[in-house]
């Protein structure tokens, strides 16, 4: 059952990745959500997130509010299964969102 959940996820890659975007590994991570201020979407490189896109504030990755909700769900969805299966992932950054690398699409290794 998980790795069929998996095999789905991996699949519902969200948005194109194409030369605009900075792949980033990541292997180790936390990710939590906020609902009580902004709707927003964190994730946590345990191993030190990377800066690509060169924002002011890199403690974590804040996913794209420019993406519609379902999209980030699914950023969510992904991450979160991952995360739980221990599996590795690579993200998609391009740009910067509340000065931190703004996450834009999700791959499961």
């Amino acid at each position: 059952m998980l790795r069929k959940m998996m095999a789905i996820l991996a699949l519902s890659v969200v948005g194109s990745v194409h030369a605009a975007n900075n792949i980033v590994p990541m292997s180790d991570f936390e990710l939590w959500t906020t609902t009580y201020q902004d709707d927003v979407i964190r994730v946590i490189d345990l191993n030190g997130v990377k800066n690509p896109e060169t924002c002011t504030n890199p403690d974590s990755y804040f996913v794209s509010t420019a993406l519609s909700a379902k999209a980030q769900e699914r950023i969510y969805s992904t991450l979160l299964a991952a995360n739980f299966s221990e599996k590795s992932v690579r993200i998609a950054l391009n740009g910067c969102q509340d000065n931190r690398p703004r996450l834009v699409s999700v791959l499961v290794k």
